[in-house]
């Protein structure tokens, strides 16, 4: 299983790389820092980075959002 974390700034070019590595048959990590914090019911996307301290509370969703 080859697995990948895409980081980089532009919102479009790390979605057009996220899209070619995935129609090669890898698969998005998902990476969250030792000291965030995921309560069990939230839902964290494929690909997600959950940063340091961060606060996933409960029955949060994975949501994409886009920035003008």
């Amino acid at each position: 299983e080859r697995l990948f974390a895409v980081a980089i700034g532009s919102p479009e070019t790390r979605w057009a790389v996220a899209e070619r590595l995935e129609a090669a048959g890898c698969r998005a990590q998902t990476i969250v820092a030792p000291s965030a914090i995921v309560i069990g019911s939230a839902r964290v996307a494929p690909g997600a980075l959950i940063a340091h301290h961060a606060l996933i509370n409960a029955d949060a969703s994975d949501l994409l959002i886009e920035f003008a």
